[in-house]
């Protein structure tokens, strides 16, 4: 099984207790409507399981965007082992297999009490139940001297499209004695073990074009996840812990990275060190998505509470939020 495959097992297994519609009591309302807001990974899988689930309802899906795509698979197409429009989907599937509803806008405020969505068309919605899918948010503002315009230089390629496109031109360029700074942030954020893949992936490719090169992975956690294997499988193809590494991996759990330096190229950290690199992929922190925060289903670490058995918010019962979908 391929990490999509699992990644849509999990996701259909988590709606599994919505089969024959019980949980929500949506058989009994033979014209129950259910709003899905956010066309993502997760939001557009929760739909066609729904749909599956429960023929009988009505299905609405609010999403701005007219193609999603797809963040897993993305560090293959940094390393051009595929291209990004092969992670690329529109939703016509959605609405002329399982004619769910494709509404494409933003909802701007969420009444629970009165389970109505304010459009940014101006116009409400009314749900009986909802579904709340908004993706992630970037914080820029914990990095002094890094932001949204400035991640056009340094990318973070942590939402998948012209991020993506420009890491992948960044590696092409880089020079045969290269330095690849990769830096994650620290948890919780979206999808731990990417960062780790997308060495993995880099490093495979450097050994390819420009061995010469290296990847130095500045982490802001004393560990990571997945460690150890990905750790066995840089020994075992990369000379992980000898002096010919391809990956070095830093913990700087007590010295973290705190400003980047657009003009040298080099992040700095805490007690003033500093890194230079050609190419720096500076993955910023990251909260639920914008909705999420608006609408009051955070907690102060800025993810949405829920419970895991349901997905159901702890913050506004009887509804579900699967903030951190990959």
């Amino acid at each position: 099984m391929n990490r999509r495959q699992f990644l849509k097992a999990s996701l259909a297994s988590s709606l599994l207790g919505l089969n024959a519609c019980a949980n929500w009591q949506i058989r009994s309302q033979q014209k129950a409507h259910v709003v899905i807001i956010g066309g993502g990974f997760g939001g557009a899988t929760a739909a066609r399981y729904l749909r599956l689930y429960c023929p009988e309802i009505r299905i609405s899906l609010i999403e701005p965007k007219t193609v999603y795509t797809a963040c897993p698979g993305s560090n293959r197409v940094i390393t051009g082992l595929a291209e990004l429009a092969s992670l690329s989907f529109g939703y016509q599937g959605l609405n002329q297999a399982y004619h769910i509803d494709i509404l494409p806008t933003r909802v701007t405020a969420i009444d629970a009490v009165s389970k109505r969505l304010q459009l940014q068309t101006g116009d409400h919605l009314r749900y009986d139940h909802l579904i709340l899918a908004p993706g992630i948010r970037l914080r820029w503002d914990t990095i002094e001297g890094y932001s949204e315009i400035l991640s056009q230089q340094f990318p973070h390629a942590w939402q998948a499209g012209p991020q993506t496109l420009l890491l992948r031109d960044q590696i092409t360029a880089l020079p045969d004695n290269g330095t690849v700074l990769i830096c994650p942030p620290a948890d919780p954020y979206r999808c731990p073990p990417g960062p780790y893949e997308r060495a993995s992936l880099i490093a495979h490719w450097l050994k390819r074009h420009k061995p010469r090169a290296k990847i130095l992975i500045l982490d802001p956690k004393r560990s990571f996840s997945k460690q150890a294997l990905f750790e066995q499988a840089w020994r075992q193809h990369y000379a992980y812990g000898t002096e010919k590494a391809l990956i070095e991996w830093h913990s700087l759990a007590d010295n973290p990275i705190q400003a980047i330096d657009p003009k040298s190229h080099t992040v700095i950290t805490e007690f003033g060190d500093k890194f230079r690199g050609d190419v720096i992929n500076l993955i910023p922190p990251q909260t639920a998505g914008q909705i999420a925060i608006e609408t009051g289903l955070t907690d102060q670490s800025g993810w949405c509470p829920i419970n895991p058995l349901s997905s159901q918010s702890l913050l506004v019962p009887g509804d579900a939020a699967r903030p951190r979908s990959c």
